[in-house]
C-alpha cells in the first residue's frame, strides 16, 4: 500500500523543525561561548570588559533569560553570570584591577568599573549606558556629567 504525500511531507516538515530548533540551539551556545571568551581575552582593557558585559545585556534582554515574557534587563552581574553570559569572577571581585557592577536605572542601565588596588587613585572610573556611551573620571566614581570617552559607532572621542 502506498502512502499518503500528505503525510509523508507532514512528516518531513517536522523533522526540519526539528533540525531548525537544533540549529537554533547550536547558535545560540555558541555565541554565549565566544562571548564568554572575549571577556576572557579582554580582561586587561576595562572599556571592553564593558563592551563585553553589555552585549551580555542585550542577549539577556533578547531572550528573556528570566522567562517572564518580557524583554528586560538583568538587574545585578550576578543574573548574567547565572545564564552563562558572563563569567562568574567579574560578579565575584576585581577583575585585572578593577570591579564591575551592573544597575538597573530609571531611564535603562549601566555598569560601572572601579579601579581597586595599588595605584587605584590614578586609574580612570568608567561608566557606560544602554546606549553605548562611556564616561570616564579620575577620582571618584564616573557619571554622564564626567568626560565622555567614546560614543555609539563613533568611537573614541
Amino acid at each position: 500500500m502506498a502512502r499518503k504525500p500528505g503525510r509523508m511531507f507532514r512528516q518531513l516538515n517536522g523533522l526540519m523543525s526539528v533540525g531548525c530548533l537544533i540549529l537554533l540551539v547550536a547558535a545560540v551556545w555558541l555565541g554565549h561561548t565566544i562571548l564568554t571568551r572575549k571577556v576572557e581575552k579582554n580582561r586587561k582593557n576595562p572599556v571592553a570588559v564593558l563592551d563585553s558585559i553589555a552585549r551580555a545585556q542585550r542577549l539577556f534582554m533578547y531572550e528573556d533569560k528570566d522567562g517572564n515574557g518580557e524583554r528586560q534587563a538583568a538587574k545585578n552581574l550576578s543574573e548574567l553570570a547565572k545564564f552563562g553570559l558572563i563569567s562568574q569572577d567579574l560578579v565575584d571581585g576585581a577583575v585585572e584591577g578593577y570591579r564591575y557592577e551592573l544597575s538597573v536605572t530609571k531611564t535603562g542601565w549601566h555598569v560601572l568599573a572601579t579601579p581597586v588596588g595599588a595605584g587605584s587613585e590614578t586609574k580612570a572610573h568608567l561608566l557606560r549606558n544602554q546606549s553605548d556611551y562611556v564616561w570616564q573620571a579620575v577620582g571618584h566614581p564616573a557619571t554622564e556629567k564626567d568626560k565622555l570617552l567614546s560614543s555609539p559607532g563613533g568611537g573614541p572621542l
